[in-house]
């Protein structure tokens, strides 16, 4: 909204974004989208195919069609938009398991209790299931590779990004959280004569290992990083994995990593790194997400210096990458 419009009205815009985003949501979830055609379909057929009630459905798609994800036809048919193919399932800019995922579910949930991650030492999801964000999804494997495959849909632009990065020399990377080893397989194709590993928990690595299992240069391994990483890599990143954490649990994964590290090794941190003012920018609302997820948080600048001088490492380059990411790099001290 512009500076200088109505005050309620400015709040009122703000705090309904809960019905949008709901309204959103439930295409994602329901796989609506994978559904309606770019030559329209009927309520009725669309609701045949998705199990919903008609009237409801239709609804909803008012809503969506009002605000552009999908169109309505002279016919009266629903069809589909390039909005709408964000929230396909096979989509080349696929939103659809991340709008699941983030905006919905669990997550829903962990946003219900955001009174207690304001009240007390915690986070909205050990308020709501009584176990971390991480536990759970270990327990539940269908929820976890939902929430795998939203940060493989979401982090797909980051990824392209970080691949073009121009990294250090290097002849073994170990990709510590590496989920699916999207970002890892891509650095790789830059560079044909050097390998990498994907570490992880163990029921993550075992799907990455259904696809990259066979290959030579990718291997997929699983563990804590609370405990231990895998030895010998030279180069060694992180991406997203910080701001899950807490300051004490960082620097554990930190000291890890640095007792691993092959000598002359060097670490790459990516992070949506917060601006030292209060200007406006989507790492305050991510910082929010933490809060009630993983009890982690966003950092700035600064922040991290602190966290890497604790493990043994100093900040020797900071880069800007789009979308609002930072690469830092880092060397072990002494």
């Amino acid at each position: 909204m512009e500076q200088g419009s109505n005050p309620a009205e400015m709040v009122l815009q703000m705090a309904s974004g809960l019905w949008m985003s709901r309204a959103v949501w439930a295409v994602a979830h329901f796989k609506i989208a994978d559904h309606v055609p770019e030559e329209g379909i009927t309520v009725e057929e669309l609701a045949d195919k998705t199990g919903l009630l008609p009237d409801r459905l239709l609804r909803l798609m008012r809503i969506m069609a009002a605000f552009g994800v999908f169109r309505v036809l002279p016919t009266g048919k629903f069809a589909s938009t390039e909005t709408s193919a964000c929230l396909t399932s096979d989509g080349p800019q696929s939103l659809r398991a991340f709008v699941d995922s983030v905006f919905g579910l669990e997550h829903y949930d962990a946003f219900g209790r955001i009174d207690a991650a304001l009240t007390a030492p915690t986070s909205g999801f050990m308020a709501h299931y009584d176990q971390p964000a991480f536990e759970f999804y270990g327990e539940n494997p269908e929820r976890g590779a939902l929430f795998a495959q939203a940060m493989s849909d979401f982090t797909g632009p980051i990824d392209a990004a970080v691949a073009a990065y121009d990294f250090p020399p290097f002849n073994k990377l170990v990709d510590i959280g590496g989920s699916h080893g999207t970002l890892l397989s891509r650095i790789l194709e830059r560079y044909p004569d050097r390998e990498g590993v994907i570490f992880d928990l163990p029921e993550v690595a075992e799907r990455a290992s259904e696809t990259f299992g066979h290959t030579d240069r990718i291997k997929a391994q699983g563990g804590d990083f609370f405990q231990e990483v895998p030895v010998g890599g030279d180069l060694y990143l992180l991406k997203f994995i910080l701001h899950d954490w807490t300051d004490e649990q960082n620097v554990k994964i930190l000291k890890n990593i640095r007792a691993a590290m092959a000598p002359g090794g060097r670490l790459c941190i990516m992070e949506m790194v917060l601006p030292d003012d209060h200007s406006p920018h989507v790492g305050w609302l991510l910082d929010f997400n933490m809060m009630a997820v993983t009890g982690g948080r966003e950092r700035t600048r600064c922040e991290y210096e602190t966290l890497l001088a604790e493990a043994g490492f100093t900040l020797t380059k900071a880069t800007p990458a789009p979308p609002n990411m930072t690469i830092l790099e880092a060397v072990p001290v002494g």
